[in-house]
């Protein structure tokens, strides 16, 4: 949720941060979201020695649909971070993903493949592919979309071992089965399966039995991934100032491991050219005319390990 204003006030419109909270929030959340905006407000003065300032935005990233709560300030169409409950990150945090459906059947004449149609939310590792105890089978499998074979690992337990890539937006299919196609007890359930069941860094979009099936689920109980670090932004929604600032300053809560790193990079004239990237947290000069103001929050680092994430930010223009 964000809010635009100049001087000591921040609003949008006539929409105060009280009035908003008011009749749109619940009023305990409502009262800790304006404090939260004060203390971000507060924190950003208390950064660098700034000068009177003419206008400030701020945004605390509380929804992951920034542009749909009144005062947003998030373009979630030209945002590639991934929004994880009250942030923003570089990558989706490993998540033991659970369709939620309770196995009530089984029967042990199974040779063929079975399990789930799977959609990427993200650039992910398959990690970990967790059976029902009641399932037999050997060894669980990774397909891609057309049911070709990409990879397989030997149940130890419930649990089968993997390490492979799976792209953003993608289907796959996670089955199980005996390597030797020998018959093996299955669990499922067959009665009141509505797919999609979303979770999140997958969603569960259909059972697989030989061939896809939208009433049944079958054998799998959780599939564990974790997020593929990358270099992502978050962009805020053009904000048309007063007049052309002279100077500015960008602020953002962020945390970094490895080689992840936060940065800014601004906009004056609605995203046609662009200032030099900056750090966060320093006051630099602009020369220019423009009045049409976007801000981009660079949330850098590729591979394992390299994450950045930022839970909140604040432009101010002097």
């Amino acid at each position: 949720m964000g809010f635009n204003g100049g001087g000591s006030e921040i609003a949008d419109g006539s929409i105060s941060i009280a009035k908003l909270a008011s009749n749109v929030l619940d009023p305990i959340f409502s009262q800790q979201i304006e404090q939260d905006l004060n203390i971000l407000i507060n924190s950003i003065a208390a950064t660098s020695s700034l000068e009177d300032y003419s206008e400030m935005v701020v945004d605390i990233f509380n929804f992951a649909e920034g542009a749909s709560v009144a005062g947003g300030t998030i373009d979630i169409g030209n945002t590639t971070a991934i929004f994880n409950t009250d942030n923003y990150a570089n990558s989706l945090s490993s998540i033991e993903d659970a369709h939620g459906v309770s196995f009530v059947g089984s029967d042990s004449a199974q040779t063929h493949l079975e399990g789930f149609k799977i959609h990427t939310n993200g650039a992910l590792t398959l990690t970990k592919v967790t059976k029902s105890a009641t399932v037999t089978a050997d060894t669980a499998y990774l397909y891609n979309s057309s049911v070709e074979e990409i990879s397989s690992a030997s149940f130890v337990g419930n649990d089968a071992t993997f390490s492979d890539v799976l792209t953003a937006d993608t289907d796959y299919y996670i089955l199980v089965k005996n390597a030797n196609d020998s018959a093996y007890t299955r669990h499922f359930h067959n009665a009141g399966i509505s797919y999609p069941y979303n979770d999140t860094n997958i969603n569960w979009t259909g059972g697989y039995a030989g061939a896809d099936t939208s009433t049944e689920v079958y054998c799998i109980e959780n599939i564990t991934t974790s997020g593929i670090p990358a270099n992502t932004i978050i962009q805020t929604n053009m904000e048309t100032l007063a007049s052309a600032p002279t100077k500015y300053y960008v602020y953002a809560k962020n945390s970094v491991a490895g080689s992840g790193e936060a940065k800014a990079r601004l906009s004056f004239d609605n995203g046609s050219t662009w200032e030099d990237d900056t750090d966060l947290f320093t006051i630099q000069s602009y020369s220019g005319s423009g009045t049409q103001m976007i801000a981009q929050i660079k949330l850098n680092g590729t591979g394992a390990g390299n994450t950045a994430e930022a839970s909140n930010y604040g432009v101010v223009v002097i």
